[in-house]
Parts: structure tokens; C-alpha cells; sequence
């Protein structure tokens, strides 16, 4: 855990860049985490029989997470995408300092 934290604010350091993607990696992975419960595991290992558990949490906990995951990663896809263009288009422009 201690080496995963130095690794990450060794590239935290780096550039707002690097975070942006950070958790962009982060949200994606989320989502395919989702999408492997919701499709692989209930989906085909269950023979579409959803189990009770996922019955009864789903409108409470699947419902709004995967819409939380879902805009998460629309929002750092954008956020990322208007850095580069901000980094391609404008590349002389002072930018401000994440740590100020």
C-alpha cells in the first residue's frame, strides 16, 4: 500500500496531466468492473436469474452507482480532451500552477 502511494505521488508530481488521467484510469476501470458483474457474472453464470441480493439492491445501490460511474468517466473524458486541446491549440499561454 505504501509503495502504491509513493508511486502515485511520484506521477502526481509530474503534471494535472497525469492525474486527469489517473482517474480517467480509475472510471473506466470502474465502469468494466460493472459491466462485468451486471453482464458477465448475473448475466451468464446465473442463467439470467438475477439472484435476490441484486433484486433488492439494485434500484438503491447499482441503479445510481452505475450512473455516478457512467458521468464520472464522461467528465474526466472532457476534461481531458479540453486540456489537450488547451495544450495543442494554445501551447505559449501561461497555465497555472496546480500547487498555487
Amino acid at each position: 500500500m505504501i509503495e502504491f502511494e509513493n508511486c502515485y505521488l511520484q506521477i502526481a508530481s509530474n503534471s494535472s496531466f497525469n492525474r486527469l488521467l489517473m482517474c480517467l484510469a480509475v472510471a473506466d476501470s470502474l465502469m468494466i468492473l460493472d459491466l462485468l458483474v451486471q453482464k458477465a457474472v448475473i448475466g451468464s453464470f446465473l442463467g439470467g436469474q438475477e439472484p435476490q441480493w441484486y433484486v433488492r439492491s439494485y434500484p438503491y445501490f447499482w441503479y445510481p452507482a452505475r450512473a455516478m460511474i457512467r458521468n464520472g468517466t464522461i467528465f474526466m473524458l472532457v476534461a481531458v480532451s479540453a486540456e489537450r486541446y488547451r495544450a495543442v491549440c494554445h501551447p505559449l499561454s501561461k497555465r497555472q500552477s496546480p500547487t498555487k
